[in-house]
């Protein structure tokens, strides 16, 4: 084999939960097969602890991964991967090309010692490395929006609640998410949206020279304090709770909740307001509104989707059922998808992948899928599948040259609710 000229650039995004390696390779002469596979799996697979390719009995090439990878048609050609089945849907994503290594070349050889950073910008130093964090930052500051739409309906009058949002999701902080804190304070948002258009309702029912300007507080109190109804959590029309590594909806006419105020009732000639307008009210209010409210439907943001693993709309039943969500709580999945979406052109190749990737997966997990790029088309082969060429190894397709590109993806273990270990990489680099 003559000589070669290979280059491989690895990327750890420890605070975004993944990896990437590029591996680049140009004038490669074949003299056998077994030279070749051992240089690919050698060179180009720094993630795989047991390398992918491996020649067969019959002598064809067999791939088998335990993590994604993305193979350039030459070198699927190469393998002897001649009918590769296609799924019908293309997917347009823009490559890496050999200018990465060209710019990380020179930034290493012009970049001067670096300076010493304190603990409190620990972005400085990641910035310098790539501009995927100088994003990270300015998400700091311009933080990700939460967004819950409630529709609701007491008697047959019918209504809707908005509650907004902001997400603390990039920081500079050791513990990335807390997601015990984080329902807590959600929770209380939407029980004071709730409690902010309730009291509009209520208004519009008070008789002349009623007072009730206080009456949300007067609620909240009732519901809240210990010595009454003692809800807590209680986030009014719907309250998120924590099932394990999901989440789960109980809306407010569910039987657990419709059977605290049901109790309550009894106690309503007990409660002491500032005038008899509120007592009035307040007893019609659980006498009459209460009793018939019930919750139809909520409504997510894309934001709230990927956090929670929630679809974007669930409908409840009149019994008032707790609705699970369909997937674990992902903070990465969100805050990889939010940087991506802070890129107004081109986000760099790895945020591409990782949020369309559901993409790729959702019609089987068996057929190689196609990537059309600028120039050319690449290869997605799928983790924990194994994958046999067509036809034996071709001597011949590497005339005159060949520039590979493999680009390989690592995804880590998410640990507990607070994901504190981030990355759990057993890499020999």
């Amino acid at each position: 084999m003559s000589e070669i000229d290979t280059h491989t650039l690895i990327e750890v995004h420890p605070r975004l939960n993944f990896a990437i390696s590029y591996s680049f390779l140009s004038d490669l002469t074949i003299n056998s097969k077994e030279e070749v596979i051992k240089l690919l799996n050698n060179e180009v697979f720094p993630f795989h602890n047991t390398k992918p390719l491996k020649i067969l009995d019959n002598g064809r090439v067999e791939i088998n991964s335990d993590i994604n990878i993305f193979m350039s048609s030459n070198i699927m050609n190469i393998l002897g991967f001649k009918q590769i089945k296609i799924m019908k849907a293309e997917h347009r994503m823009t490559l890496p090309t050999f200018d990465i290594i060209n710019k990380y070349s020179d930034y290493v050889d012009k970049t001067p010692p670096r300076i010493a950073y304190t603990n409190d910008d620990i972005l400085a130093k990641l910035e310098e490395d790539s501009n995927l964090y100088s994003n990270y930052r300015r998400l700091t500051e311009e933080k990700p929006q939460g967004n819950i739409f409630i529709e609701y309906k007491y008697g047959a009058k019918e209504n809707h609640v908005i509650a907004r949002f902001e997400l603390d999701l990039f920081h500079q902080k050791h513990t990335l998410i807390n997601y015990a804190i984080d329902i807590r304070y959600i929770n209380r948002v939407l029980f004071h949206s709730f409690l902010s258009k309730f009291k509009k309702d209520m208004v519009s029912l008070r008789k002349d020279g009623e007072n009730v300007n206080n009456i949300d507080d007067k609620i909240q109190k009732i519901i809240k304090d210990k010595q009454n109804m003692n809800l807590k959590q209680f986030g009014g029309l719907v309250t998120i709770q924590k099932n394990g590594e999901y989440l789960k909806l109980t809306p407010f006419h569910s039987p657990k909740y419709r059977k605290k105020f049901e109790s309550f009732q009894q106690e309503m000639i007990k409660i002491k307001s500032e005038s008899i307008e509120e007592s009035t009210m307040l007893k019609y209010i659980f006498d009459n509104v209460f009793p018939t409210l019930t919750v139809t439907r909520v409504s997510f943001n894309d934001v709230l989707c990927k956090l929670f693993g929630a679809n974007h709309v669930y409908n409840f039943d009149i019994e008032g059922s707790d609705v699970k969500f369909d997937n674990k709580l992902d903070y990465f999945k969100s805050a990889r998808s939010e940087i991506f979406n802070s890129y107004p052109n081109e986000a760099p190749f790895a945020l591409q992948f990782l949020s369309s990737k559901h993409d790729f997966f959702e019609k089987g997990n068996t057929e190689i899928e196609c990537i059309k790029t600028q120039s050319d088309s690449i290869y997605l082969i799928k983790k924990t599948c194994r994958y046999v060429a067509e036809s034996t190894f071709n001597m011949y397709s590497n005339f005159p040259k060949l520039i590979f590109v493999s680009a390989s993806f690592i995804e880590s273990t998410l640990f507990g609710s607070t994901q504190q270990k981030i990355l759990n990489l057993d890499i020999d680099l």
